[in-house]
């Protein structure tokens, strides 16, 4: 007898999202119960008098540690008190902003997959304990499309020790400016498209981590920042709150 191959089935999840072109904070890497809190709280001043509604945080919102096999018998809090910092996090956002659009990081997944959950049950009902759903857009893909202008993630492979290496490579492969979030240093490489690509810098306390602060290695000192996309020009801050402008 003759056999016929199936069809295919469709994927099991959705697009990439597509984000409205309008003013966007983006931060990342706040590693919580290590989060920034004066840098955040700048960043949010800062975005408030430019009018900005829609914040982006681009991957490891916690840390993880206590889930790590990097955690070797270190001193870590647990898991709850992460919890706890990540939530303060959302909630002090959703007054400061209309739209918070969360992406999912490796040491966030530290958590999500052992848990054997998705990234948005993580968010919505672990962290937000089911509260502001409507404030918040929470994707499975570690990146967003901001319109046509620039592709946002956080690296999940390629890393890098030159600030923007990799994302000048991602600016190449979307053709778009790419901002992206996990190396923890900050600067920029143009593309030979004439694409600009970012690394953002971290959002968090340098020296909190355990396996790294007590680690003898050649990886560039913490480097922290955020960026504001308005109008079409990207503006991105260090720590000092210095301004850079790339359009």
């Amino acid at each position: 007898m003759g056999y016929v191959i199936k069809e295919p089935i469709s994927k099991l999840f959705g697009d990439a999202l597509v984000l409205p072109e309008i003013p966007t904070l983006i931060v990342g890497d706040l590693h919580a119960p290590y989060q920034n809190k004066k840098l955040l709280m700048d960043a949010f001043t800062i975005a408030k008098q430019r009018n900005v509604r829609q914040l982006i945080h681009a991957g490891d919102l916690i840390d993880g540690a206590s889930y790590s096999i990097q955690n070797k018998h270190e001193i870590s809090p647990p898991i709850e008190v992460e919890i706890e910092h990540a939530r303060s996090i959302l909630y002090t956002a959703k007054q400061h902003f209309d739209t918070i659009v969360i992406l999912p990081g490796n040491h966030d997944a530290l958590y999500f997959k052992k848990e054997k959950i998705t990234f948005s049950v993580f968010i919505h009902n672990i962290i937000l304990d089911f509260k502001y759903t409507k404030n918040f857009k929470v994707t499975e893909y570690d990146y967003v499309y901001y319109g046509d202008f620039a592709v946002i993630g956080h690296l999940t492979n390629g890393y890098d020790m030159i600030p923007g290496k990799v994302a000048a490579n991602i600016a190449m492969k979307y053709n778009r400016h790419a901002l992206v979030a996990h190396d923890h240093i900050m600067g920029s490489i143009i593309a030979e498209n004439g694409k600009t690509g970012i690394s953002i810098g971290a959002m968090f306390v340098p020296g909190s981590m355990a396996y790294k602060a007590k680690s003898y290695n050649t990886f560039p000192d913490t480097q922290l920042g955020f960026v504001i996309i308005k109008d079409r020009k990207i503006h991105h801050f260090d720590e000092s709150l210095n301004e850079r402008i790339y359009e």
